[in-house]
């Protein structure tokens, strides 16, 4: 089984799940494994593999799915890898995010979950809706810190969103107040 979570969008008062959400004191941090990368230049190192046109298509899917759900992001935060950078700016693109708040951070490549919070930790109070792009196994590792349910795998190109009752993301090692997972078509289970 790829995943199983559930939402918990029916416990929360409108003002909190609603699009459009004001409150200061919630925070929606969205992880997003980068698209499908190539290995047909064995020449290349691991940091500079690109996207293959299947892991652009199905990031495009996602920044559509995130478009009809979740405001854009205030900041994007990536890894340095080549996959990860060219999946934030297609999420920026069409999230209509402007590249000045794209941000690259080496901390997000080859890593742990201890420095993958650290990074979302040291994100400014102002940033109410976060999303950081990278890879596995290391972001299922860390989403599985917060969702009520095991995620056995991040596919590529999937996001996982997490809404925090917080003001400060120094604070995030709290429970979320909900979770969501949104998947490319290609990618949910039937």
């Amino acid at each position: 089984m790829l995943y199983k979570s559930e939402s918990y969008k029916s416990n929360l008062p409108n003002s909190f799940t609603n699009k459009g959400c004001e409150v200061k004191e919630i925070k929606h941090l969205h992880i997003l494994r980068h698209g499908k990368a190539s290995w047909e230049y064995p020449e290349l190192e691991d940091i500079d593999r690109p996207l293959l046109p299947k892991g652009v298509n199905n990031v495009m899917q996602v920044a559509e799915l995130f478009h009809e759900k979740y405001n854009p992001p205030d900041l994007i935060i990536s890894s340095s890898a080549a996959r990860a950078i060219h999946t934030a700016l297609i999420m920026a693109r069409l999230l209509n995010v402007s590249p000045h708040k794209v941000r690259i951070d080496e901390r997000l490549y080859e890593t742990d979950s201890s420095t993958v919070l650290e990074v979302v930790e040291s994100v400014e109070a102002k940033i109410s809706n976060l999303l950081i792009v990278g890879h596995n196994p290391i972001f299922t590792r860390f989403v599985n810190l917060f969702l009520p349910e095991y995620l056995e795998n991040l596919p590529t190109s999937g996001l996982v969103t997490l809404t925090f009752k917080i003001k400060d993301w120094s604070i995030i090692n709290s429970i979320p107040i909900k979770s969501d997972i949104t998947l490319p078509p290609s990618k949910r289970l039937i």
